[in-house]
């Protein structure tokens, strides 16, 4: 009877452990759940992207009250927020060294706020490269994700710069049309910071001016500076055209085509 009772005791603690074992595996999924920091690249990509979500062991920011413009306390929380995770993203240092502010914008039916950063590397920002945090109108963290190349980790290229911006924007139409085009045809607008090519190209047709900026392009082996260009440009069947590319500073190599339009990409 003795021993009957003792296995009846010993049954029901082996299930209460077993409850609360099952209890606690469960909280803890939830709270990984919760406490995102999911790849959402593989991790031979050049751009490793991660996402986080609002966590409750970090406080929601408190100044959605102060008296300054919307814009401003809408920055001032992102910031916030940012600096709460930059232990996450293993960064040393201030998270803002890396990030410059890019744009906000808000929805206008749930009131949600978007704030977008760029990556920076040598005062140019990295093409693709930034971080946007997505917060209600209470200034209450919803999401968090950052698309960032590891700036340590890659060989760096800073200071090789063969091509100027002309040849490379002749490097670029010639990919575009498969046909050369002579340095006359290239002229800078000093007035509107842009150039112009004044002539068609292979029944090619530029129709709007091509400003190009300077970025750093993150491959699988280098970070390397480039020149990033928007063409708009007319085709051969008189069908319109946009694409951006990006192309190596120090040689004529195509780093990156992407079409606008068909919103397929091809990235070396």
């Amino acid at each position: 009877m003795f021993v009957k009772i003792i296995q009846c005791f010993l049954f029901i603690c082996s299930a209460l452990i077993i409850s609360a074992c099952a209890t606690s595996i469960k909280q803890a999924s939830s709270k990984h759940l919760k406490n995102i920091k999911a790849p959402r690249s593989d991790a031979k990509e050049p751009l490793i992207t991660y996402v986080f979500g609002a966590n409750s062991k970090y406080q929601m920011f408190q100044g959605k009250h102060l008296a300054l413009p919307a814009a401003k306390r809408q920055q001032l929380a992102s910031v916030y927020y940012l600096r709460q995770y930059q232990h996450e993203l293993e960064l040393d240092g201030d998270i803002m060294q890396y990030l410059r502010y890019h744009s906000s914008t808000q929805n206008k039916s749930s009131n949600a706020i978007l704030i977008n950063y760029r990556q920076h590397f040598n005062q140019l920002p990295v093409k693709g490269a930034g971080v946007s945090v997505l917060m209600n109108a209470n200034f209450q963290l919803i999401k968090l994700t950052t698309t960032l190349a590891d700036t340590i980790k890659y060989d760096v290229n800073t200071d090789i710069t063969v091509l100027s911006e002309s040849d490379a924007l002749r490097v670029a139409l010639k990919h575009l049309t498969k046909a050369d085009i002579a340095k006359q045809a290239i002229a800078f607008d000093d007035k509107s910071g842009k150039y112009i090519v004044t002539k068609a190209i292979n029944t090619w047709q530029l129709t709007a001016p091509v400003a190009i900026s300077k970025v750093y392009f993150a491959s699988k082996t280098a970070l390397q500076l480039a020149y990033h260009m928007s063409l708009r440009a007319s085709s051969p069947a008189h069908k319109p055209r946009h694409y951006g590319y990006v192309i190596s500073a120090k040689n004529d190599k195509v780093l990156e085509k992407k079409d606008y339009i068909r919103t397929d990409s091809v990235r070396k």
